[in-house]
């Protein structure tokens, strides 16, 4: 009880200054952020699409057939409002490869820093670098804007979000062990290996697909499922360690490993995380971004 009225009292108010505060965000979008962590979003959502939102145009469709085994769209839409993800599709091998021939020579942001980048070649072993970032791919190569408006996954965001969707941005996440100097595998500073939700939008979705094999050693995703309505104070609690979520959700999580092509989309408004990979082990993936408005 001391702990629950310690995260109404003093926790939440402080996360919702920090987002009120955070400048890096448009002052619409700090709003939108606040609103959305609370139990009256899904009444936020539906004003906002009444009031305020004109319906969107879908401003490219691209009729590639690259995502194998999404076909029956309602299904999945039925899927992801039940437990908050589809998984079992894919896309080749062969265009992963293209990619990564793609992304040979682009350099990415390291860690959370603004300016310094390197490429993906030049990372070395227990140099501090737990994480490299590519914004935006979707802008620059082709094959990756192709996916971004694939028809099939952007029937089942609409069906989702029951209004057209927008492709609000996309990345690619290459993650590497972070290790301590003790030689310990640590949770990088900000959380960045440690179970969290989204707060992307009044409601949105995330395709990922895996740029390389992903096994328990990777650093692979996990999810825990969705199970009726978020509660009080999973609203209130955006960041929860791995023993919490052992403790209360240890039946609902999911680790997905698989091959690279290996596919899923979630609705990241529930908790998951990406976990720190082990020493010579890396993980590249592909995430894709819809929600309802760019914010």
């Amino acid at each position: 009880m001391i702990l629950f009225i310690k995260n109404i009292l003093i926790d939440f108010p402080r996360s919702i200054i920090g987002e009120l505060k955070n400048s890096s965000n448009k002052l619409d979008k700090r709003f939108m952020r606040v609103l959305a962590r609370t139990p009256l979003n899904g009444i936020f959502y539906s004003l906002y699409l009444l009031i305020f939102k004109k319906k969107n145009e879908i401003k490219m469709v691209s009729e590639n057939n690259y995502l194998q085994g999404i076909d029956e769209e309602q299904q999945i839409v039925n899927e992801i409002e039940n437990f908050g993800i589809f998984k079992g599709f894919n896309i080749s091998k062969n265009l992963i490869d293209q990619i990564l021939e793609n992304i040979k020579n682009q350099k990415f942001f390291v860690n959370r820093e603004k300016t310094k980048k390197i490429l993906l070649s030049e990372k070395k072993e227990n140099d501090g670098i737990y994480i490299c970032r590519y914004l935006n791919p979707h802008k620059d190569l082709q094959l990756v804007r192709d996916i971004a408006y694939n028809k099939n996954i952007l029937n089942i965001a609409k069906n989702y979000f029951k209004t057209n969707p927008i492709v609000q941005s996309s990345q690619i996440w290459w993650t590497f062990s972070n290790i301590d100097k003790n030689g310990k595998y640590t949770n990088p500073p900000g959380n960045e290996f440690g179970y969290h939700y989204d707060v992307d939008d009044f409601k949105f979705l995330k395709l990922f697909i895996y740029l390389t094999d992903v096994d328990e050693k990777s650093g692979p995703h996990y999810f825990i499922t969705k199970k009726g309505k978020k509660k009080l104070n999973e609203y209130i609690n955006r960041r929860i360690s791995d023993e919490q979520a052992l403790k209360k959700y240890n039946d609902r999580i999911i680790l997905l490993k698989g091959e690279k092509g290996t596919c899923f989309v979630e609705d990241t408004s529930y908790y998951h995380k990406g976990s720190n990979p082990e020493i010579n082990h890396s993980r590249g993936i592909l995430q894709i971004i819809y929600g309802i408005s760019e914010w």
